[in-house]
C-alpha cells in the first residue's frame, strides 16, 4: 500500500473540502488552518478558497481572514 505524503496546506484543503457542507465546522477549521500555515501558505489558501468556495462561503472566508489581518 502506498501512502501519499501531503504538506499541511494540501492537508487543510482536503479537510476544508470535506467540511464545506457544514458552515460552522468549515469556519472553525479555516481558523485553525491559519494558525498552522505560514504567511505564504495562508495567501495560497486564500486564493484557493476564493476560486473554490467564494460563492458559497464568502462571508466565512472574509471574516476569518479579516480577523487574521487585524
Amino acid at each position: 500500500m502506498t501512502m501519499k505524503i501531503v504538506n499541511m496546506l494540501e492537508h487543510q484543503k482536503l479537510i476544508l473540502e470535506n467540511l464545506s457542507g457544514n458552515e460552522e465546522m468549515f469556519g472553525k477549521e479555516l481558523q485553525k488552518s491559519l494558525q498552522w500555515l505560514s504567511t505564504d501558505e495562508q495567501q495560497k489558501l486564500y486564493l484557493w478558497l476564493k476560486d473554490k468556495f467564494w460563492k458559497t462561503h464568502k462571508t466565512i472566508i472574509k471574516t476569518v481572514f479579516n480577523k487574521e489581518a487585524a
